[in-house]
């Protein structure tokens, strides 16, 4: 039974959702979490709503936030196909198409009728050169769309190239394909990690400015004022220090990190190790836009580039199921 609290919060949502205000959506929706958070419906649609805001906005927080409550939902409720099959398309965002390939492939064996599925995998599959697995799905999108002719065209295009497929770290194993990506991760984190590093350099400098103004002052007599910015200054370069030295043991780990991975995939010095941009997951290629079927209602996300910005995806509908929040 609902609570009135709760019946008054889904109401909101439900015209939040309906005047397409995501952010008054999301904040009805932690509101319900914080009653419910065993809930993964609302979790899931909390991380739609932060994934329409990505559209607007392109703030990391909103990616942040989408994708953990994309995971918290999948936690609840784990034999969920839709939860992985968006949780795979906010990876794509990112460019993280490894982790996007096999969140379809954890929807598909939970819900293998679901055609949509197969034609979010195949394009996928193909892009990252995972061609016999692109072919059986597209095998399956034939058997379940017989009128399109499109279909057995793009498997004989598949099967000719399959012989020719050459086994690289970027396509083969997908021990490698995790790690490249874990190691675009690091050298993100790495370098945010380093400009807060310069953040608590500056903060330190600050302080001793306001101890040496401080120590004139009272050499001039302002003892009232110069004492207590000794004492300010003091215990600002006190604590900035500490943070520093924290920020350089987690550069320090986070340097051996990229060393192991970097070892593992490219057998690539540390000192090398400077652009963020060379690690990308996969050579350029076809966008996947381009390679998507023609079939109505399919939808391609978006590509993620080697910049910090993100790039727009095609709008979509916030999906829901029986019993979930809200309905459109």
């Amino acid at each position: 039974m609902l609570i009135p609290d709760e019946q008054l919060l889904i109401a909101k949502a439900n015209e939040c959702l309906q005047q397409a205000n995501y952010l008054g959506l999301a904040n009805n929706l932690t509101q319900l979490i914080t009653l419910h958070p065993e809930n993964p419906d609302y979790h899931f649609q909390l991380a739609e709503a932060y994934s329409q805001l990505l559209k607007v906005h392109s703030l990391n927080k909103y990616y942040s936030n989408a994708l953990n409550h994309y995971h918290q939902a999948i936690k609840l409720a784990p034999q969920e196909a839709l939860y992985y099959a968006k949780r795979a398309e906010h990876y794509l965002i990112k460019g993280h198409r490894y982790q996007a390939l096999e969140d379809f492939g954890a929807a598909i064996e939970r819900a293998p009728n679901n055609i949509h599925y197969y034609e979010q995998r195949a394009p996928l599959a193909s892009a990252l050169g995972k061609i016999a697995l692109a072919i059986d799905d597209y095998q399956r999108l034939a058997q379940a769309n017989p009128e399109n002719a499109s279909l057995p065209h793009k498997i004989k295009e598949l099967q000719q190239s399959l012989p020719s497929v050459r086994l690289s770290p970027a396509a083969t194993p997908s021990s490698a394909d995790v790690s490249r990506d874990k190691l675009n991760q690091l050298l993100a984190q790495r370098k945010r990690v380093k400009a807060v590093g310069i953040a608590w350099k500056t903060a330190i400098a600050a302080s001793g400015l306001v101890i040496i103004a401080g120590a004139i002052l009272s050499a001039l007599g302002l003892l009232a004022i110069g004492l207590p910015l000794i004492g300010l200054g003091g215990v600002g370069c006190a604590l900035t220090t500490i943070k520093a030295i924290y920020n350089q043991l987690e550069k320090h780990s986070l340097d051996k990190k990229i060393e192991a991975e970097n070892r593992v995939l490219y057998r690539v010095p540390l000192r090398q190790v400077t652009d963020y941009a060379t690690f990308s997951s996969q050579p350029s290629s076809p966008a996947i836009a381009q390679q998507r079927l023609s079939s109505p209602g399919v939808q391609t996300p978006g590509s993620y580039s080697s910049s910090d910005d993100f790039i727009e995806t095609p709008s979509t509908v916030v999906k829901t199921r029986p019993n979930s929040l809200a309905c459109v």
